[in-house]
């Protein structure tokens, strides 16, 4: 699934505003894991877009524990064209093998409604 990561948030009144650029390491394709829990951002990538975290998380996998930085975003996914609050947890994903930089966990989609039909090969996550 395509996701755009937006280059910066503002609040103008009562308003949210979203800015975008057009650098296309911004749009990055993530894998929808419905065995995560969290969603999951390389930390690389946390860290070239300017991401801060807001605190840290415990997560555990693959039989070890770690301390990892949190970080709350919106972002953007072409494929039903809506913007998502959604928390992330930082990881060494790249590092470690992983050929995509974000895990779509359940804590994104729960809020919407994901269709997979492996017969016609389409993998849809929409919000109603």
């Amino acid at each position: 699934m395509q996701v755009i990561l937006p280059r910066a948030i503002e609040s103008r009144g009562d308003q949210t505003v979203v800015l975008w650029d057009d650098e296309p390491w911004r749009s990055v394709w993530a894998l929808v894991d419905t065995g995560a829990d969290h969603n999951v951002i390389d930390k690389n990538l946390a860290q070239r877009l300017g991401w801060v975290p807001h605190g840290q998380a415990s997560m555990t996998g693959f039989g070890h524990q770690e301390m990892v930085p949190v970080y709350d975003q919106k972002v953007f996914f072409p494929s039903c064209r809506n913007l998502c609050d959604a928390s992330f947890v930082g990881s060494s994903l790249t590092d470690i093998g992983n050929y995509m930089p974000l895990i779509i966990g359940m804590a994104v989609i729960r809020l919407g409604v994901l269709t997979m039909d492996f017969r016609a090969q389409k993998f849809e996550l929409s919000f109603i």
